[in-house]
């Protein structure tokens, strides 16, 4: 399960540092990280013991090792009220 996601749209978006701040960028994840997420799981072994459940690519990053494309740990995405 990806979180923020920094796609075209959002960046067209988001174009000035206050919106950034105001939604959050500073947690957003390049469309990368996901990606880095499914290649590790292609390349587990043991990736059939992960079926029927939902991962987060912050928690998969901490488990295989990767990070984003900027170096960051991208925390687990989630909405507040």
């Amino acid at each position: 399960m990806p979180g923020f996601m920094q796609t075209e749209r959002v960046l067209r978006r988001l174009k000035t540092e206050a919106l950034k701040r105001q939604f959050g960028f500073d947690k957003s994840e390049s469309v990368e990280y996901i990606g880095r997420a499914v290649a590790a799981l292609a390349g587990d072994p043991n990736v059939l013991k992960k079926t029927g459940q939902i991962h987060f690519v912050a928690d998969l990053a901490r488990e295989y090792g990767f990070t984003d494309i900027d170096g960051r740990l991208v925390p687990r995405f989630g909405v507040t009220a």
